[in-house]
């Protein structure tokens, strides 16, 4: 018996394909090689100057190759001692720059409870000192 699929699912599986060799070509940055080919681990200040992606007060767009980088390596996630990802923190610290860097500081900010908002200035205040 012969299966239909109707047009619309071809052409959804050709924007896939589409999108799918563009996201492997882009993948091929020297990012991504000092990642997955030597194994290094980007810190959160690397991965940003690299992509250009600093927070602002609006919400932003990821792109792809980005993103990638900003999940933990091996895209797992895992606890390691109570902290995301492993024990040094620098997935986490991608992860988390990229997610702020996404959804912005102002929607950052009024997701955070009163409390951590005045620790916030507090740490702003110590920093800008």
């Amino acid at each position: 018996m012969m299966k239909v699929i109707h047009a619309s699912r071809v052409a959804e599986f050709k924007i896939h394909q589409r999108t799918q060799r563009e996201v492997n070509a882009q993948m091929n940055d020297v990012l991504h090689r000092r990642v997955y080919e030597d194994g290094e681990n980007i810190t959160a200040q690397e991965w940003m100057m690299f992509y250009q992606m600093f927070p602002s007060v609006e919400s932003q767009k990821v792109s792809i190759p980005a993103w990638n980088i900003a999940t933990s390596n091996d895209h797992l996630w895992e606890l390691w001692g109570c902290i995301p990802f492993k024990e040094d923190g620098i997935e986490r610290d991608r992860l988390a720059m990229c997610l702020v860097y996404s959804m912005g500081l102002r929607h950052f900010v009024e997701l955070l409870p009163e409390q951590s908002r005045g620790a916030l200035r507090r740490v702003l205040d110590e920093v800008s000192e």
